[in-house]
């Protein structure tokens, strides 16, 4: 009896209820606001990303991407206008793409890494006007350099998530080296899960869409969308994986079931936040980006940038908080109930 007694009141205690999406967007913002510091990490990797050097790998792939143009009119023994036409387009795109691409822009990882604001925007200038641009001399530099900026990455995005996990607690949680060290291994797990699914996903659906645009450009392009959107509503129940290393300081495997049981639970909220999150991003993105790269200005895009996203990731880990609280309390309630039974 005594027992029951003491989980009735506990029970009893006022609950916040399921999570709710504005007051997590408020108390996001907030977190970030008594905590500034934490924007430091995104604008840091921006002002690497616009002042540091450029490493590319254009001279080791532009000349096979040329070879394969010339090979595919070279196939065709009656070259058509609208054939040449696009293999020139190609081309063009090709130039452009490796122009631009600098290999320190996957510092930005998924699903866990500091957001940035230049990261595959194709940065080539600065209010210095002083660009540093490399080559590298192999593709087994080029592997090499890759791998290592991508393992900086995910350590960057480990310190970062954690410290907006922090301050996103209820209550205050003490900086652990040893539980940064287990979040980063749990971290690359998660990562290499997560490009393990959607390898597994994107496999068939693009083959289909492949045999879909040679039948007919219009059906492929109808496809194209009916695929993003298969993959968005196939990885959304995903989306809190990080949040449960990093709130919970579980496993990734155990990450993973939460967020399925989360978005199960709460799946139009959780949508919806999902969608609220990308919206305001992308939409202040336009804003943060009308600055010329070559104009101090940008700074106050980088500092704009960085506290927003800083604000939305920290309304993920509110909102999977009190997600979490919510079923527990179901839990405990089913419990006592039962119990009640007995």
């Amino acid at each position: 009896m005594v027992k029951l007694r003491i989980m009735e009141q506990k029970l009893e205690q006022v609950t916040d209820g399921p999570p709710r999406l504005i007051p997590s967007l408020g108390a996001g913002f907030n977190a970030v606001a008594n905590n500034i510091s934490l924007i430091l990490f995104p604008v840091l990797v921006d002002l690497l990303l616009w002042f540091g050097p450029r490493l590319r790998i254009k001279n080791l792939l532009l000349p096979g991407m040329h070879a394969l143009n010339a090979q595919a009119l070279e196939l065709d023994t009656q070259i058509s206008p609208e054939l040449v036409d696009i293999v020139q387009q190609s081309q063009e795109a090709w130039d452009l793409i490796l122009e631009n691409f600098n290999l320190f822009s996957v510092l930005r990882t998924l699903p866990v890494g500091v957001p940035s604001l230049l990261a595959f925007r194709g940065v080539l200038s600065n209010p210095l006007h002083q660009v540093g641009i490399y080559e590298s001399p192999s593709f087994l530099a080029a592997f090499g350099s890759w791998a290592l900026i991508v393992l900086g990455g995910i350590l960057l995005g480990t310190i970062y998530f954690s410290s907006v996990a922090r301050s996103s607690a209820a209550e205050e949680q003490p900086f652990s080296a040893r539980m940064l060290a287990r979040q980063f291994l749990q971290t690359m797990l998660l990562t290499l899960t997560m490009l393990l699914i959607l390898i597994i996903i994107s496999v068939p659906l693009f083959a289909v869409l492949s045999v879909s645009a040679l039948i007919n450009p219009m059906l492929g392009q109808v496809v194209l969308f009916a695929i993003t959107f298969v993959i968005l509503w196939l990885i959304l129940p995903l989306f809190f994986s990080p949040h449960g290393i990093f709130m919970q300081k579980t496993r990734a495997r155990d990450a993973v079931f939460q967020s399925l049981r989360l978005a199960r639970m709460f799946m139009p909220n959780t949508g919806l936040m999902v969608f609220l999150i990308i919206l305001i991003g992308q939409g202040m993105n336009v804003i943060w980006l009308l600055a010329d790269w070559d104009s101090w200005m940008t700074l106050v895009g980088i500092a704009g940038h960085a506290f927003v996203s800083s604000g939305l990731l920290a309304a993920t880990f509110v909102y999977y908080r009190q997600g979490i609280d919510w079923l527990e309390q179901l839990k405990k309630k089913k419990q006592q109930e039962e119990l009640s039974h007995t």
